[in-house]
């Protein structure tokens, strides 16, 4: 990440230098800056996904003490976790730059069944990251450098 952030200001001087105008430049690093979204929205992604599947595993367990209804019930919670886990980013290679900060934020808030606890965890991180990602929309550079590198090491 490091490496492409070092070339994306390379480009951004040389255009610059150039006298280029100003949507030249954005278009020339957008690329960069929709992969580096992509980076951020998958390592949120993980970490809402590990909240997910502890969810979804305590409601298994609760499922199979229960009976009837209930047991039906958090079977059909369990399952509709399973369901949104699996399609919540499916389509992230489609997301326009734009659209990353709001579609980071509904990723959160439209997750099932997450304890209010859980929610409150994920949100303070959820938040900084969309807070990152609309800078990045808006000057296609990083706000927080420390954060971007803390995303880079988490990301692998």
């Amino acid at each position: 990440m490091e490496d492409a952030y070092t070339a994306a200001r390379d480009v951004q001087r040389i255009l610059v230098q150039l006298k280029s105008n100003p949507d030249t430049i954005r278009s020339a690093l957008e690329n960069w800056a929709r992969f580096a979204a992509i980076d951020l929205v998958a390592v949120q992604n993980k970490e809402l996904q590990a909240y997910l599947y502890v969810q979804k595993g305590q409601l298994e367990q609760k499922a199979a003490s229960a009976q009837g209804t209930e047991s039906s019930d958090l079977t059909d919670k369990a399952n509709r976790i399973q369901t949104y886990a699996s399609r919540a980013i499916g389509d992230l290679g489609r997301w326009k730059l734009g659209e990353f900060p709001t579609r980071l934020r509904r990723l959160l808030d439209e997750a099932p069944d997450l304890l209010p606890s859980q929610r409150e965890v994920l949100a303070a991180d959820f938040y900084k990251a969309v807070s990152e990602l609309q800078c990045l929309v808006d000057d296609l550079d990083y706000h927080d450098h420390d954060y971007w590198r803390e995303i880079s090491e988490k990301r692998g």
